[in-house]
């Protein structure tokens, strides 16, 4: 709730306490680990989510949470493993899939983002953070329309996509 409201430096206080105080299940250590992360504390993040991936190597939630944790942390290699370790175990795991796209676009793999990403839309058409990769892959190869349909499909799935709105924006005038 408190993570929901944007409270997020509340809600890792009150993971944080009680991960000190042996009330931390894994569940909640992932939580903790998740909300370091998008508080931007990358290291203490990391410090959280790798020892439970080594505790339990099955455990997918906490390797793509680590994996999405080493992105931001600039930490490509590390992450594309937790990414693949996942992806290995449960091939149909869209959200893996968009990760993985995101990760490669970042790294300037275009081929290898189409493919994951494609990967991602096939599993879950839904999805508009792989919609607006897929839309960034086609506008760096110059296919300027497909680039646009995807962006629209972003902002249909999410109105409030200001990645998809702010991609679509750059498009010159006349190819929109």
């Amino acid at each position: 709730m408190l993570r929901g409201a944007g409270r997020i430096g509340d809600a890792v206080g009150l993971l944080d306490r009680a991960a000190r105080g042996g009330h931390a299940d894994r569940a909640l250590l992932r939580s903790l680990g998740a909300m370091l992360r998008d508080a931007g504390e990358l290291a203490r993040s990391i410090a959280v989510l790798e020892p439970l991936a080594k505790e339990d190597p099955g455990d997918l939630q906490t390797l793509d949470a680590l994996g999405q944790a080493y992105v931001r942390a600039h930490r490509p290699r590390d992450a594309e493993a937790m990414f693949r370790r996942v992806l290995a175990a449960s091939p149909n795991a869209s959200a893996t899939w968009n990760n993985l796209g995101s990760l490669y676009l970042g790294e300037n793999r275009p081929a290898e983002a189409f493919d994951a990403l494609t990967m991602a839309v096939a599993i879950n058409p839904d999805l508009p953070g792989a919609h607006n990769g897929l839309g960034v892959v086609y506008a760096r190869r110059g296919e300027l329309a497909r680039a646009e349909a995807e962006w629209r499909r972003a902002l249909a799935l999410r109105p409030d996509d200001a990645d998809a709105r702010a991609n679509l924006e750059r498009l010159p005038r006349r190819e929109r």
